[in-house]
């Protein structure tokens, strides 16, 4: 993994793999600020937004052992992931989401 920059980093929410319909959900549009982690530092039962392999996501990391990662999306209708660790370029913890609001009006 590359070297560690702290400076915060915005990412915004494109699709519904986040979205299972509670209010821990991640919409459309949403704006995650995160900071990079080292790999090591990832915990499980926490969100992450990860770059690997020329993609990048947001998961929660439900197992995180010596060389992989599992990443589980909230949304019941995409799969589970399975990360080599050392194909993770790098890894955000979310630190403060702003909810996309939606009015409308008739």
């Amino acid at each position: 993994m590359a070297n560690i920059n702290k400076t915060p980093i915005l990412f915004y929410v494109r699709g519904n793999s986040m979205n299972d319909g509670s209010r821990k959900s991640l919409i459309e549009g949403d704006v995650l600020t995160c900071e990079e982690i080292d790999i090591q530092s990832v915990e499980e039962d926490r969100l992450y937004v990860i770059q690997s392999n020329g993609d990048t996501f947001v998961r929660r990391v439900t197992l995180c052992d010596n060389d992989q990662l599992t990443a589980m999306p909230l949304n019941a209708s995409y799969e589970e992931c399975k990360l080599n660790k050392s194909d993770v370029q790098h890894i955000y913890l979310i630190v403060m989401r702003q909810c996309t609001t939606v009015i409308d009006i008739e």
